[in-house]
């Protein structure tokens, strides 16, 4: 099942915190699990297109960043 709107609100929130880039993605991406391909593109099309479960996950990554 796809990523829900309110996962990747909240995952942009948490990139946003962490520094993270939340318009274009970059190389800095790689260290969340990006492909070299998904860096190419926009930071919403990528968590759009996670699975629930890999969303959380990151989530939960970037919580570490945050606090």
């Amino acid at each position: 099942m796809a990523a829900s709107e309110k996962q990747v609100k909240y995952a942009l929130s948490f990139l946003r915190g962490a520094g993270f880039s939340t318009d274009h993605m970059n190389s800095k991406f790689i260290e969340l699990g990006a492909s070299e391909e998904d860096c190419k593109g926009p930071v919403r099309d990528w968590l759009a297109n996670m699975e629930r479960s890999e969303i959380t996950e990151l989530i939960d990554l970037l919580k570490s960043y945050v606090y």
